[in-house]
């Protein structure tokens, strides 16, 4: 009686550890990359240890098993950190993983060293392998910290910009083409800004609207159009040099007009003065460092001057 109650104990186990074994299964994914040892079982504590932690022993249908352990599970064998879902332990799935993140990043299951050709946004670089200093500046349009973060060299109010042309920061120091000047705007009267294209000058089609104003290079004399309408040439802190005399007639705006004429104007188009030099190509006006206010055509040839030399 005693050989058939042993064998009775054994179908009763065997059927427990079938029916046990199939939730394993199923939680577990014994199905799929698992494997199967020939020893009989009750529970995954009667299975052999895994030589790793990314392979856990599971008993299914009366037999050892083992399970894939979850991607990203933490592991230690082999000098690894995580378990690759594939039942390795290795040592990053993901840069998140390295010690040293983000100047280090994951690439075939090895921590290395970010570069500017890996691909990815890591380490100081505000881009996919641009800016932060080491690597090569980020196109225009880009988020960034300082100059050096942009492919033009500047960046104005916290983004890579366009450089070179009129109204634009310098390109690496220089402008693209003549009469633009590159300064650095470091004077009182520029307000500490960067280096800048075109201080001075006021091109073919711009405008000064009322309170708008233009330096010269060196900030010692201010162009402005006042809000009483009239225009007026400063030596700064000094006195008023030059005006167009258009005091109270309603006046909000001087246009250096397409044909190379310099004019002040109301709301409607009304002209109160002009510079009389209509029938210029490529003109433009200059607020000189030595006082002078003068109309130019596109060979810098001077057609009108304001006359307010030299201080």
């Amino acid at each position: 009686m005693e050989p058939a109650g042993t064998g009775a104990g054994a179908q009763g186990g065997s059927a427990a550890s079938a029916a046990g074994g199939g939730g394993a299964e199923t939680a577990g994914g014994a199905a799929e990359g698992g494997s199967t040892t020939n020893g009989g079982c009750a529970s995954a504590t009667d299975c052999p240890a895994s030589e790793t932690l990314c392979r856990l022993p599971v008993c299914a249908d009366g037999a050892c098993n083992t399970s894939l352990a979850v991607e990203g599970t933490a592991c230690d064998d082999g000098g690894g950190r995580v378990c690759d879902g594939a039942g390795h332990c290795v040592e990053c799935q993901a840069g998140q993983d390295c010690p040293d993140y983000p100047n280090t990043i994951c690439s075939n299951h090895q921590c290395v060293g970010a570069t500017c050709t890996d691909g990815q946004k890591n380490g100081a670089e505000i881009g996919v392998d641009c800016g932060g200093g080491l690597c090569p500046g980020c196109a225009d349009g880009f988020v960034c910290n300082q100059g050096p973060d942009c492919a033009s060299g500047a960046c104005l109010s916290g983004h890579c910009a366009p450089c070179g042309g009129a109204d634009q920061p310098c390109c690496q120091g220089s402008c693209d083409a003549a009469p633009l000047t590159c300064v650095q705007n470091t004077s009182t009267a520029w307000g500490g800004t960067d280096h800048e294209c075109n201080c001075g000058l006021l091109r073919a089609g711009q405008e000064l609207l009322t309170g708008d104003q233009r330096y010269s290079c060196d900030g010692r004399f201010l162009l402005v159009m006042q809000g009483d309408g009239n225009l007026v040439l400063y030596w700064v802190g000094q006195l008023a040099l030059w005006s167009s005399n258009t005091t109270g007639t309603g006046a909000n705006r001087a246009v250096l007009l397409d044909d190379g004429n310099f004019v002040v104007l109301d709301t409607s188009g009304t002209p109160y003065w002009s510079s009389g030099t209509s029938g210029l190509t490529g003109a433009f006006v200059g607020v000189q460092n030595d006082g002078n206010l003068v109309v130019y055509d596109g060979g810098s040839t001077p057609y009108w001057a304001s006359n307010t030399c030299c201080y």
